[in-house]
């Protein structure tokens, strides 16, 4: 993008935040200028315009929340205060308080949400500021592939809608559509078979803030490889795959809004019996992928079966190119792990991870969205889902609420965290990014500090891909230096802690060990050599630990640390051993 453009931008967003950081207390305190449904929205009238209205439209009980979250096409935001959140124009917000439903506008969300659009317009020829095009982020892939080619390839796992139907999309434009490309993130010289982990975005074509997360964890994997330990040993002994667009024919839509994106959620099929054009947020064309899946598709009132409403789930269950090419390719990678019944637990060794992208509630939401009924690892899931929030943990996770779907936003069915769990047995996951000023259109601005909400967390699902039930009953291991160097006639200490005592974990007792390997891994047939606890004993939920490291027969060069710790309790036989934390070992002649 040309340098000037950037600054256009960047001096408008200067010109901005401290308007929006006037409002941060009233958003802090749930939008508190709201309006009631017998009040008229004095924008709205004063303007004249058709500007987008911010809605609260409370429910009486959960019954109804999820009837009108379908009906309403309610936004992924919380609803433990009562009420859904809705995108709706004046005659949206008439007709809802026609009915006797109680509504709401939340002015100063609206006047943001508004704001933000106009304030986009910096040129029509970039994407919403410095967001990348579906074919800019496929460009970065194949830039990683050629500065990586040992650790990195560009997977095609199917087409798109429009790709399989030549001709038939022509709005925005006229376009052929897209092959579905995943990076496969592994060091190929070491042989597997490799725990699979799975981070996908983009499923919501108009959530734009997700993709930008999945680029920059390609970043920080490959470009951090030899300066970040935890990167270096995921990339070599881990299967990372990241999607960073499930819908690229949605986000083809979006992107091409111009100075303001538009509001396409679902892909660009037209051949369901919907051909609304173009999107708004309550009629679009086209099938919500995520209540497109082939499980407990359509089955509790989670979606729509109205071909025009943003929850659509398709004429069939996995009815979708898109869903199909995701459901597949998961399928070649990770073994069906769980029995058939709904009742079925997945065993303690289960291995895998599938954690799907969104905005912008600030939620981790786990098995089941179908209905309130606990899963049965609800424990696990559970505990994962707390030590991704948890930001005393290690990595320090994204401080959001964690929870099933009925919860804490409504009930969905044929989604992709249901479905991850109930065919394969694997812990999935949907995460809601943070809302910021923008809702679904963040200023660019943002992004890098919501990647750094949540780049723990995803380091952390790639740590314990491995047998995920099990390794999150054992303790993190942390305040351990990146890098120790030592000469090949000394030592040097090694110096860190092992720590079950984060916010909300569930398995929460005393520490009983502590061990590092060189080089070879614990799952490799590597040799544990054993920590000492600091005070003399392990006796606590979190001990210090050291070890005293020799250069003695180790060969000059950079090698690497494995350290974990391990509870003093065992599950079904197994020692509760925590995630590895790396470090670095540079030995010096």
């Amino acid at each position: 993008m040309k340098k000037n453009q950037n600054k256009q931008f960047a001096f408008l967003l200067k010109a901005f935040i401290p308007a929006f950081l006037a409002l941060l207390p009233l958003l802090a305190a749930g939008g508190g200028m709201s309006t009631s449904a017998k009040a008229s929205p004095p924008e709205a009238k004063a303007s004249g315009s058709a500007e987008t209205l911010v809605l609260r439209v409370y429910f009486k009980d959960n019954a109804e929340r999820d009837r009108l979250a379908v009906e309403l096409t309610a936004e992924e935001a919380a609803t433990t205060g009562g009420y859904l959140t809705v995108l709706s124009d004046r005659a949206g917000y008439d007709s809802m308080a026609a009915r006797g439903l109680k509504v709401e506008i939340d002015q100063a969300e609206t006047r943001v949400y508004n704001d933000l659009s106009r304030k986009a317009q910096v040129d029509p020829e970039t994407f919403f500021g410095s967001y990348r095009t579906v074919e800019e982020n496929y460009a970065y892939m194949d830039s990683l592939v050629a500065a990586y080619p040992t650790l990195a390839e560009k997977v095609d796992i199917g087409d798109t809608w429009c790709k399989t139907h030549p001709g038939s999309c022509t709005q925005p434009n006229s376009y052929n559509g897209y092959d579905m490309y995943v990076l496969h993130i592994t060091n190929r010289s070491i042989a597997g078979p490799k725990p699979v982990f799975w981070f996908e975005t983009g499923i919501h074509s108009r959530e734009i803030a997700s993709p930008e997360m999945a680029t920059r964890f390609m970043s920080q994997m490959l470009d951090q490889y030899n300066t970040n330990p935890d990167s270096r040993w995921l990339v070599d002994w881990h299967d990372i795959w990241v999607m960073p667009h499930v819908n690229p024919d949605g986000h083809h839509v979006v992107e091409n809004g111009s100075s303001t994106p538009r509001t396409q959620r679902k892909n660009a099929d037209k051949n369901d019996g919907c051909t609304a054009y173009p999107p708004t947020n309550s009629s679009q064309f086209g099938t919500d992928l995520n209540r497109n899946f082939p499980f407990k598709w359509a089955c509790c009132g989670g979606s729509s079966g109205t071909p025009c409403n943003l929850t659509y789930r398709g004429p069939s269950s996995g009815s979708e190119e898109e869903t199909a090419a995701v459901a597949n390719k998961i399928r070649s990678l990770i073994p069906d792990q769980r029995g058939s019944s709904d009742t079925s637990a997945a065993p303690i060794t289960t291995t895998g991870i599938y954690q799907s992208l969104h905005t912008y509630a600030a939620l981790n939401l786990y098995a089941w969205g179908w209905t309130t009924s606990a899963p049965p690892n609800v424990t696990d899931l559970a505990n994962i889902g707390k030590h991704m929030k948890a930001t005393n943990a290690f990595p320090a996770g994204n401080n959001y609420t964690t929870c099933q779907p009925p919860s804490c936003l409504y009930a969905v069915d044929g989604d992709s965290a249901d479905w991850g769990y109930g065919e394969r047995g694997i812990p999935s996951y949907t995460t809601e990014l943070r809302g910021t000023s923008g809702g679904f259109f963040p200023p660019f601005s943002d992004i890098a500090t919501l990647y750094n909400e949540n780049k723990g967390m995803l380091v952390y699902m790639a740590k314990i891909a491995r047998t995920p039930y099990l390794t999150t009953r054992g303790p993190d291991a942390d305040s351990f230096p990146t890098t120790l160097t030592v000469s090949v006639i000394g030592s040097v200490q090694l110096n860190g802690r092992i720590n079950y005592n984060w916010t909300g974990n569930s398995y929460l007792q005393n520490v009983a060990a502590a061990q590092y390997y060189i080089d070879t891994p614990p799952w490799a047939g590597g040799t544990g050599v054993a920590m000492s606890a600091t005070d003399g004993s392990f006796n606590s939920s979190t001990e210090a630990v050291r070890a005293t490291i020799s250069g003695v027969g180790l060969t000059p060069g950079r090698h690497v640390l494995f350290v974990r710790g391990r509870g003093v309790n065992s599950y079904s036989g197994f020692q509760s051993w925590g995630p590895v934390t790396g470090v670095f070992l540079d030995v010096t002649p």
